[in-house]
């Protein structure tokens, strides 16, 4: 990820026309990309929560067949991002997937 004059990383999404600057996840430091195939938003730093809910016996399905993940909670994240030269800080309502490799913000869900 580049950083931006306001030291917030950037990244960017097809020919430049959608950048999303997002400060670093928490402890882990797993980077963050906006899924135009998420139906949600997927966090995997539980210190990223502001709010927690701890869910029981909860799995997602990914889109490779018989592909399951680890939902262990759900809750309130706050991003500071980049939109439009200024800095925003974004409120997503999102589910604590540990095992995922990054953080994963919908489209949808903005």
């Amino acid at each position: 990820m580049a950083s931006t004059d306001a030291g917030i990383p950037s990244v960017g999404i097809s020919n430049d026309e959608l950048k999303a600057p997002v400060t670093p996840g928490g402890r882990t430091n797993k980077p963050y990309f906006i899924d135009s195939g998420a139906n949600e938003h997927f966090i995997v730093d539980r210190s990223d929560f502001v709010t927690y809910e701890p869910l029981q016996n909860f799995s997602g399905q990914a889109a490779e067949a018989g592909s399951k993940f680890r939902i262990l909670g759900k809750g309130q994240v706050y991003k500071k991002v980049l939109l439009d030269g200024k800095a925003t800080v974004l409120e997503l309502t999102a589910y604590h997937t540990p095992d995922f490799a990054a953080n994963l913000i919908s489209v949808s869900r903005l």
